[in-house]
């Protein structure tokens, strides 16, 4: 159930480099909360870009090419290593995929994490929670 929220001033990437970035990081945070990759997981991964016109870093508007990422799960998804690796690899993903952030070595990605307590998050009224989601997509039967 992870959910990435992908901040940037417009105009930062283009279509294809926001498909891909979904595409890949979708595959990267599923497996980080130990869920296996197929539909079902697929289908509860959700990948928002929102653009803004300004951008203020430090009380200034920068109106740059920086990316503030937010990676919503559940509190108890991954370990701090995980967590450390998970960050590594989407930094790689959007440096590999825009040109401007490769250039600045990924230096311009700030990746945050916002665990959800257990309440916090629910499908129909019922709440979730990890184990929830890996015994969901452990059900997926191949057809």
């Amino acid at each position: 159930m992870p959910l990435v929220e992908i901040s940037t001033v417009k105009d930062v990437f283009s279509e294809k480099e926001r498909a891909n970035i979904a595409g890949r990081i979708t595959k990267l945070v599923i497996e980080a909360e130990g869920l296996e990759y197929n539909p079902l997981s697929k289908g509860v991964a959700l990948i928002e870009f929102r653009e803004f016109e300004n951008f203020y870093i430090g009380g200034e508007n920068i109106n740059k090419d920086n990316v503030i990422i937010k990676i919503y799960t559940f509190e108890n998804a991954f370990s701090d290593e995980v967590s450390k690796k998970l960050h590594a690899d989407i930094v790689r993903v959007v440096s590999e995929e825009n040109e401007k952030t490769g250039l600045k070595k990924g230096n311009n990605v700030w990746c945050i994490n916002m665990p959800l307590a257990c309440g916090d998050f629910s499908v129909g009224g019922n709440t979730m929670t990890i184990d929830i989601a890996k015994k969901f997509v452990s059900s997926y039967v191949e057809k």
